[in-house]
């Protein structure tokens, strides 16, 4: 990639966003074309389905206009009431982020957190849905970039699930480059993006999304409306 024509290769080393790839740059030079125009429907049409096959979804995915971090504040705002209690898991600088904006939204949260070499343990998750069956939303951080850490997320799903609870699972930066979809770790939000492995520059978020956590949202009063 040159920023400039004359400038040497620039390779791009951070966590993301990454360097696009050729195909991609050439795709941002087409035509723009707005919103209502019944060519870009078809076009936004045929891109979330082929989203929906590659995230492995029985329902079609969502794809806002915004970078991931857009998707997973609209996915605390949306999902989480003030009389949920929130279980977040900690293992780096996003997972504990996203504990700030559920705090947003309930004051009733609680964490494991655990130092940002570390992975979150499943039995400690267990544990602490043992302890307090009142918790109703879980999110974890898949792969979190700062500190590299993995967590099992198929294992925390399972608990999560068999505890009936909701499960909101930042992918940002593992989907397109780890074996993970959504419905294999049973997640009701799962938020990730193209800008990471997917090899595509910042500005759009991809959701999956359950029908339960579609019921909830809807029934929840204080979540956003268009």
């Amino acid at each position: 990639m040159r920023y400039l024509e004359h400038a040497d290769p620039v390779i791009t080393l951070t966590a993301g966003p990454v360097n696009a790839y050729a195909e991609v740059l050439r795709g941002l030079g087409r035509t723009v074309l707005y919103d209502y125009d019944p060519a870009f429907q078809l076009f936004y049409e045929g891109v979330v389905d082929k989203a929906q096959k590659a995230m492995r979804l029985s329902n079609k995915p969502v794809i806002l206009h915004g970078e991931p971090v857009l998707g997973l504040e609209a996915a605390a705002a949306s999902l989480i009431t003030p009389d949920d209690v929130v279980l977040n898991l900690a293992s780096g600088v996003y997972g504990k982020g996203f504990g700030y904006w559920a705090k947003r939204y309930s004051p009733h949260l609680l964490e494991i957190e655990v130092p940002y070499n570390e992975a979150i343990d499943p039995q400690e998750v267990e544990a602490m849905l043992k302890a307090h069956p009142e918790i109703t939303v879980v999110s974890v951080c898949h792969h979190d970039t700062p500190s590299g850490t993995i967590n099992p997320i198929d294992a925390i799903g399972a608990l999560v699930s068999a505890h009936g609870g909701y499960l909101i699972v930042d992918a940002v930066s593992s989907f397109g480059g780890m074996k993970t979809h959504p419905e294999d770790c049973k997640a009701d939000i799962y938020v990730t993006g193209p800008n990471k492995c997917l090899g595509a520059p910042p500005g759009l978020t991809m959701m999956g999304v359950s029908e339960r956590a579609w019921a909830k949202m809807q029934a929840n009063p204080l979540a956003p409306r268009a």
